[in-house]
């Protein structure tokens, strides 16, 4: 198997409090930092990034990656799709800018091996710590402790009790989009052909998308306005893909997000090149049940890994 590992590995959201109710939900104000960024192929793999299609890495420098995102300063958004983004039901608001109120990059892949489907793999967000990490995709947060002003129902069956102190993260109402582009003016795919997905690695449905409980009941008892839930939910993916550990296979489609298509371009051994473009979002969901005032001032760590297989075992 080939493998990609896109590690952002200090990304320190440094989310302040907020002092009013701007939206749907509570909007945060933030002031975020990304203290440092790694993107790279394993040692072994033939796999290869770039942020332009023209230079290419197995290890993408840090600073390049600096230097897109120096204006992000992220902020409580919503989509339905990882593509279109707004502040929420009040369509007044102000608009939503990518790489400034959530993070937006695209990469390009290429390589000669045979191994041309991409996969987001191997998901162990429920494994790693804020200080103990391992190889794989997760988002993880240091965590904050936060004393409740308001007794609100947290889940369907418990409620959080005004004075009461836990540890609450900004990892719990993250989400990933990550978009299949196409590769130039020769690729001819129709828009059906091309991947989009919404990734809630935290594997958790029961606490995602415009429940009734959490953050939006929380909003209701500060607010006290009747504010609708949404009634159109996203399409959100909670599981990653299984891999045939002895062959180049996957057993599923399930976080299958690139194929990587033929070109003309050929390497210096005259190996032909197959390449591909992935845009991959990455946002604070505001419907998300675990977006309320306890997440403030918490810290992220980010990392995804790819893998490059051949298709799918069953068909082989």
């Amino acid at each position: 198997m080939r493998k990609v590992t896109i590690s952002f590995i200090t990304v320190l959201l440094m989310i302040a409090a907020f002092s009013t109710v701007t939206y749907a939900w509570l909007t945060l104000s933030t002031s975020n930092s990304i203290e440092g960024i790694e993107i790279g192929a394993i040692s072994d793999s033939k796999l290869e990034i770039s942020l332009d299609g023209i230079t290419y890495y197995e290890h993408l420098p840090g600073e390049l990656l600096m230097e897109q995102m120096k204006n992000l300063n992220l902020t409580d958004v919503t989509s339905i799709d990882g593509k279109n983004f707004n502040h929420g039901i009040i369509k007044e608001a102000k608009e939503v800018i990518a790489g400034k109120d959530y993070l937006s990059l695209t990469f390009y892949f290429r390589t000669t091996a045979l191994e041309r489907d991409v996969y987001l793999a191997d998901n162990v967000s429920n494994e790693v710590t804020y200080d103990l990490t391992k190889d794989g995709t997760y988002i993880t947060s240091l965590g904050r402790k936060w004393r409740a002003n308001y007794t609100f129902l947290y889940d369907e069956n418990e409620y959080i009790h005004e004075g009461d102190i836990r540890t609450y993260y900004i990892k719990d109402a993250m989400r990933v989009a990550m978009h299949e582009q196409r590769f130039d003016s020769f690729d001819n795919r129709d828009d059906d052909a091309l991947l989009s997905k919404i990734f809630d690695l935290t594997e958790n449905e029961h606490r995602g998308y415009a429940k009734p409980y959490g953050a939006y009941d929380y909003l209701l008892k500060i607010t006290g306005k009747p504010y609708k839930l949404p009634t159109e939910i996203p399409n959100t993916t909670y599981r990653l893909s299984q891999f045939d550990s002895t062959s180049p296979f996957a057993l599923d489609e399930a976080s299958k997000v690139l194929t990587l298509i033929e070109t003309n371009d050929v390497n210096e051994d005259g190996l032909k090149y197959y390449k591909g473009r992935l845009t991959i979002n990455v946002w604070i969901e505001g419907w998300d049940a675990d977006l309320f005032d306890g997440v403030h001032g918490d810290k992220v760590k980010i990392q995804f890994t790819f893998k490059a297989v051949r298709g799918l075992k069953e068909n082989k």
